[in-house]
């Protein structure tokens, strides 16, 4: 039997909710622990600053999810227009992570957006966010993020990469290792906007297709 519109969502949009609060749970509970360990010591013993470093850096992990999370449940109204220019719909996907940018631990670029119309569909910008919230949420260093996009035939390629600060000697992760649990998932959600992933591999990077059109072409 086939799919009908909507069966994906609501599947894959509460694993996504699911996966983003399983991830929350790990920073939080190193924080968590963290505090008990000063508690134990003897009255007036002050942190070192790496401990500092450390538990500040799992804070802003889990101000990423829960902005993550924050995004998704943001319902969008029906779109006055099918199409949205790639760049306002990176605005409103960086925005959710403000917070993130000014303390420094997530930098967010973008790299050729211009001049492209996308499909309006919320699914894609919920997928957006998904796909920042797992990385930023998921790395325990600073992270930067490009994003580069280009028209192939009715369908733009957005592709999302990213470098962690590597001077601890841990590599960056890649997007097989990040989205290991979420692949067939962002999938299902992407496939409702009409849009697929395409690349989520042993780089560091991911790639999305969706409907897309010149803005010469604008309706």
């Amino acid at each position: 039997m086939g799919r009908t519109a909507g069966q994906e969502p609501k599947k894959a949009f509460p694993a996504l909710l699911h996966s983003l609060a399983h991830d929350l749970a790990q920073p939080l509970t190193t924080v968590h622990c963290f505090l008990e360990l000063l508690a134990e010591r003897k009255p007036g013993a002050v942190p070192g600053a790496a401990e500092l470093r450390n538990a500040a850096l799992q804070i802003d992990r889990a101000i990423a999810l829960s902005k993550g999370i924050s995004g998704l449940a943001r319902e969008a109204g029906p779109a006055d227009n099918p199409w949205m220019l790639l760049d306002d719909l990176l605005n409103q996907t960086f925005e959710n992570f403000n917070v993130l940018v000014h303390t420094g631990f997530l930098v967010l670029e973008r790299l050729e957006t211009g001049g492209i119309l996308l499909t309006s569909h919320p699914a894609l910008r919920h997928s957006l966010v998904i796909v920042i919230a797992k990385l930023a949420g998921q790395s325990t260093k600073p992270i930067k993020i490009t994003a580069t996009a280009g028209l192939v035939g009715e369908h733009c390629h957005l592709d999302f990469s990213w470098k962690t600060d590597d001077s601890s000697g841990v590599g960056t992760q890649t997007a097989e290792t990040v989205f290991a649990r979420d692949q067939n998932f962002l999938r299902e959600l992407l496939q409702e906007a009409g849009a697929d992933l395409i690349e989520c591999g042993d780089l560091a990077s991911v790639t999305i297709s969706a409907p897309a059109i010149p803005e010469s072409r604008r309706p």
